[in-house]
């Protein structure tokens, strides 16, 4: 990896009440809550376009060699005037705009940094997050005893830029407002700014251009951050400057912004039954202890338009949960598309159970398993990080729905399911790889399963040569490491 500047950015924490700003006419609320810069543009972006009533893009220049300055981006022409002076100096705008398509900060976003030099840190690439230090404590007496005690343990590390430029240290010699190192500890750990916290916490970006991995810290020795900032060249203060963090604590809540495991999916198996009755029983199928297994099916109930999902879904020792489901009994006769999830403690073979409340003519099932997964929570909760459903009009060619929030990161993926009301054949235009279709030509009801990893968009379209009526779309959470 090439030698990288790095990004530092401080906690906002938006009061009760939240933020205003009028756009468009419109208002535009930024909820009472904490955020960090980056994710915090999506949010105003998110706002700005509910009250102007057209596409809004809130980005800022924050790379390696990012200028800091956000821009404001809409699908037509808006004003924008500042209700709420916090927001307005946080992004770096220095008063209201008259309406246009694209409007550009004067001054560098407020609660970051931009570094114009390499950083030197111990190992701080990867999953690394600082050395470990303990509270142990020792005593021995004079026959030769030791009494030892050891309660816990923590990550700290020193974080240092030994040549940044004068004016990205002081305020007053900055050519963009906002850009220096004092502004940035000032509000990020000292908490002058409204929105700051004093002691952080903060995070260290190692890269600049990925915004997916960082560390959060806590800065407890914040007090001498700017007095004891000295120049590299003794009594040449308009040379380079060194910058140091001596001491920051790793926050043991926080691991979001650690690098991620490549998630492996397997199908397990695809079929179908035709035989009236309440229970459908799969094959045989094997998982291995903390890897994530999802049950999707399709019942059918010929004699009657009203559908139910299955009131369980179980192994010998493996417990299903819904995670969602899409009902199209009102658009096909009877059809009802659920998505179920489990995660043994304990290696598990045999077969599966969907069991219904009343008699179905059919059913059909795929069972898959992904591996690289988070395991937090219990039967495999942590592993979840939304869903959404949807139906299609009969007949239709296509479906496609749209996850609620962005995808959380680059290495989680999208399982998607649908349920088509005849057997059809499917395409994804190349954005998904499929897992599995059911090949049961008689059977009034079809499945396909698919997944995706494509973080550009949460967005879920099939397309089909048949009649696909129900979609569910999960996005599934990949480990730390």
């Amino acid at each position: 990896m090439a030698p990288t500047r790095g990004r530092l950015e401080g906690r906002i924490t938006v009061p009760t009440g939240g933020w205003t700003a009028t756009v468009g006419g419109g208002t535009a609320t930024i909820a009472a809550g904490t955020y960090y810069p980056t994710p915090f543009l999506t949010t105003v972006a998110t706002a700005f376009a509910s009250a102007a009533s057209t596409t809004c893009t809130v980005t800022a220049s924050l790379g390696e060699s990012g200028t800091g300055l956000v821009t404001i981006a809409f699908g037509s022409s808006k004003a924008i005037t500042w209700v709420s002076t916090d927001l307005r100096d946080l992004l770096g705008f220095a008063s209201d705009s008259s309406a246009a398509t694209s409007h550009v900060g004067t001054k560098q976003m407020r609660n970051t940094w931009l570094p114009n030099c390499p950083y030197k840190a111990p190992n701080s690439i990867g999953a690394w997050r600082g050395l470990r230090e303990s509270d142990f404590r020792a005593a021995e007496n004079a026959a030769g005893y030791v009494f030892a005690h050891m309660g816990q343990s923590k990550e700290v590390t020193n974080l240092s830029w030994f040549a940044v430029t004068r004016n990205r240290i002081h305020e007053a010699n900055v050519a963009t407002a906002n850009a220096s190192f004092e502004r940035f500890v000032r509000d990020a750990a000292w908490g002058e700014a409204a929105w700051g916290t004093a002691g952080g916490p903060i995070r260290f970006y190692p890269d600049a251009d990925d915004s997916t991995g960082y560390v959060v810290y806590r800065v407890p020795d914040a007090q001498n951050l700017l007095s004891e900032l000295q120049p590299l060249h003794d009594g040449w203060a308009g040379g380079p400057w060194s910058v140091r963090f001596p001491r920051l604590v790793a926050d043991p809540t926080d691991t979001s912004g650690a690098p991620r495991s490549t998630i492996t999916v397997t199908n397990l198996e695809t079929s179908s039954s035709t035989v009236d009755g309440t229970t459908f029983t799969t094959g045989s199928i094997s998982v291995g202890a903390n890897e994530l297994v999802l049950l999707a099916c399709t019942g059918a109930r010929l004699s009657s338009a009203v559908v139910q999902a299955p009131t369980s879904v179980a192994g010998s020792g493996l417990t299903f949960t819904k995670i969602d489901q899409s009902d199209f009994s009102a658009v096909i006769q009877a059809r009802d598309l659920s998505v179920w999830r489990a995660m043994p403690s304990a290696s598990f073979s045999g077969t599966i159970t969907i069991t219904y409340a009343s008699s179905h003519s059919a059913c059909v099932w795929s069972v898959v398993k992904f591996t690289g997964i988070n395991t937090s929570g219990t039967g495999g909760s942590g592993a979840i990080v939304q869903s959404k459903n949807t139906l299609a009009a009969d007949p239709s060619t296509s479906i496609s729905t749209t996850l609620t929030s962005a995808i959380e990161h680059s290495k989680n993926v999208t399982f998607v399911a649908v349920g088509a009301g005849t057997n059809s054949t499917f395409s994804t235009g190349g954005v998904y790889t499929k897992i599995a279709q059911d090949t049961e030509t008689s059977a009034p009801a079809g499945l396909l399963t698919e997944y995706q990893a494509n973080t550009t968009t949460a967005a879920a379209s099939i397309s089909t040569s048949g009649t696909a009526l129900g979609l569910v779309a999960v996005e599934i959470k990949a480990a730390t490491t």
